[in-house]
């Protein structure tokens, strides 16, 4: 007698999970003012005689501070001539409800920034500051919030007399007046590396654009151009994101 044994084999599909390939919505930003290195930057010294030479119509004075607006601080650097003791006139920025800024012999009282720097993407601040022979040039993290045309002051006369010249000067950190002022830096910054997995590594110094380009079954997320501005950081930074394909 045989008996027939039926053998009946249920199958339970199980759920997988996909992985996605979808990009980030936002490319994160890097190259901020944290990762310059700290042998740019010099720490303020106040006093009398604390005097650095620099010439900010032949080069870029850079000044970094942590002071935030409303915290009623001030930035006061204090302009010579090399071989004149007794002729100087300050440039001052306000930290008060509003950004306010002064250039002495140029004008009477302060005026508001008439662009108004941003919380930015880090705690502390980089000041810019440069001038040509009619006009002197503010940026604050890398955007411009100044250009003051030397020939529109009421006083003009004054205002090119001190601050239109080309003579080699001297920089002092006003020693009772400046309260905002951290760390300066003179001349380029630089930007630091900028590394992008699936990339590659870029360097520029201020005012360079590098276009990115990335590896195979990688796809560019953000934009391709990327420039190094003036405080050290980039613009932006795009991200090269694995396909698979």
């Amino acid at each position: 007698m045989f008996v027939v044994l039926s053998i009946v084999i249920f199958w339970y599909p199980v759920a997988t999970a996909l992985t996605t390939t979808t990009p980030p919505a936002t490319p994160p930003i890097i190259g901020g003012i944290t990762d310059q290195p700290a042998s740019v930057w010099n720490a303020i010294e106040r006093g009398a005689g604390a005097y650095i030479t620099c010439n900010i119509r032949t080069t870029t004075l850079h000044i970094k501070t942590d002071s935030i607006l409303g915290s009623d601080d001030r930035l006061a650097v204090n302009f010579k001539y090399l071989d004149e003791e007794s002729i100087w006139w300050r440039l001052s920025i306000w930290f008060e409800a509003e950004y306010k800024y002064k250039l002495q012999y140029c004008m009477d009282s302060q005026a508001v920034l008439p662009v108004q720097p941003g919380e930015g993407i880090t705690a502390d601040k980089i000041w810019g500051f440069a001038k040509s022979s009619d006009t002197l040039t503010i940026w604050c993290d890398g955007v411009e919030v100044l250009v003051y045309q030397f020939a529109s002051s009421s006083m003009r006369e004054d205002c090119e007399a001190y601050w239109a010249g080309d003579a080699e000067e001297r920089i002092q950190f006003a020693p009772t007046k400046d309260t905002a002022s951290d760390f300066y830096t003179i001349g380029d910054l630089g930007c630091p590396e900028l590394t992008i997995e699936g990339g590659g590594t870029w360097t520029g110094g201020a005012g360079d654009v590098v276009t990115v380009v990335c590896e195979k079954k990688h796809v560019l997320v953000g934009d391709s151009e990327v420039t190094c501005q003036i405080d050290g950081r980039w613009s932006t930074a795009p991200s090269c994101y694995y396909t698979g394909k």
